[in-house]
């Protein structure tokens, strides 16, 4: 992993950043240990703030904690990817169905910009950037949504979907379709036709399921 010393006073911070983006690049492999005193070396601090990252790491869900054993990135297994995919498509159809009924056209512009930094990253075969424009996307709904909570509980699970994304699309090559398909669910929201949406939504998470090896029945 490419570390190099921190200069900023946001130690703790800094470090959570390279090691999420290590996680999500695939620098950092599922299953891999993470070494508090190889990592503070290479940054030239102190092990606190590493210690402190990855406390928040773990409560993100990127890294587990073994007792008596370390500190490891977290594997993806079936079972949970079922249940991402499977909670996403209840929140996703209903944020999708109420920002239907309340973007405006500058709202619904500013989803085709994040639609083509998708199709930029998906273009490019860029996964990491991929997976941040796919979540910045999803994110924009929840808040046209202008339901509190919902956007609350998206950015919760937000980390562990990062980290679900970017296993599946090393798995699936999607040949610019991920792109595409995002396309008739930003029409249906410019269209303010909430049922559509929602269906969209709904359907695009559930996909998700059937394009994963997973490793365990669910």
């Amino acid at each position: 992993m490419k570390l190099t010393a921190l200069l900023s006073s946001s130690k703790r911070d800094q470090v959570v950043h390279l090691l999420r983006d290590a996680i999500l690049g695939g620098e950092l492999v599922p299953g891999e240990r993470i070494v508090e005193s190889r990592i503070a070396r290479q940054l030239r601090i102190s092990q606190a703030p590493i210690r402190e990252a990855l406390a928040l790491l773990e409560r993100q869900g990127l890294v587990v904690k073994v007792h008596n054993r370390g500190t490891f990135v977290s594997r993806v297994h079936g079972r949970e990817l079922h249940e991402l995919f499977t909670l996403r498509a209840v929140l996703d159809a209903f944020s999708a169905r109420l920002a239907a009924s309340k973007a405006t056209s500058k709202d619904v512009q500013d989803l085709r910009r994040l639609l083509a930094r998708m199709r930029t990253a998906e273009e490019a075969g860029d996964l990491v950037s991929l997976t941040d424009a796919h979540l910045q996307l999803h994110e924009a709904i929840y808040r046209l949504s202008g339901h509190g909570l919902l956007t609350e509980i998206f950015a919760q699970i937000h980390p562990r979907m990062a980290l679900a994304l970017t296993f599946a699309e090393n798995l699936f090559s999607s040949e610019g379709h991920e792109t595409d398909c995002h396309v008739p669910l930003i029409d249906a929201i410019a269209a303010h036709d909430a049922e559509r949406a929602e269906a969209i939504a709904r359907e695009l998470a559930l996909g998700w399921i059937d394009q994963v090896v997973v490793e365990e029945k669910v």
